[in-house]
């Protein structure tokens, strides 16, 4: 018994969908996708895979993670310029844009608060981040605040400008931001 066309088609679009391995080394991954694909050429062409590498081989891709979907960045309405993850600042407001789960852009607004409040991880903070709906549709990408101005606002507030994270490292503190952040935003 072989693999029907359908299962090869279902295997494909799998392919296409999941990562087949666990790293996050570019090679690895485009080098296992390589020798899967091949595979199902080999089968195309006459050297069948049986019912059971049929079955082993979608069980496997089942069980693996979605590939991260990328979508095409948000288009400003102002000037049409694509808008990218970072730290904006509009009509003396601060707003970071993230992307969401699905991919798509959203912003926050940087609220100071008075005195402190106790996080969930036990820690005061001096401000928090609410979600403003519709406001990243009318951020330009001129809005972006350069690195050196998101550090210099978030060393008043002893937090990462990213993920509010108190920072502890000297060289963290200084920057106003963390190393995992700072990749986002540089």
């Amino acid at each position: 018994m072989y693999g029907t066309p359908k299962q090869i088609d279902f295997i494909e679009r799998l392919v296409a969908e999941r990562k087949l391995i666990d790293t996050t080394d570019e090679r690895l991954l485009d080098q296992a996708e390589a020798n899967l694909r091949k595979r199902l050429e080999e089968h195309r062409a006459g050297i069948f895979m049986t019912s059971r590498q049929v079955r082993t081989t979608i069980d496997y891709l089942l069980g693996q993670p979605r590939k991260p979907s990328v979508k095409p960045a948000t288009k400003c309405v102002n000037d049409g310029d694509p808008l990218v993850a970072g730290v904006y600042g509009k009509d003396g407001e601060v707003f970071l844009v993230k992307p969401s789960k699905a991919g798509n852009l959203y912003a926050k607004r940087l609220v100071p608060i008075n005195g402190e409040r106790l996080n969930n991880l036990g820690e005061t903070a001096k401000f928090e981040f609410d979600y403003a709906p519709g406001v990243v549709k009318t951020l330009r990408l001129g809005d972006r605040l350069p690195v050196e101005a998101a550090e210099k606002l978030m060393l008043a507030y002893g937090r990462c400008i990213c993920c509010n994270r108190r920072l502890k490292d000297a060289t963290s503190v200084r920057a106003g931001i963390g190393p995992v952040c700072r990749k986002q935003f540089a």
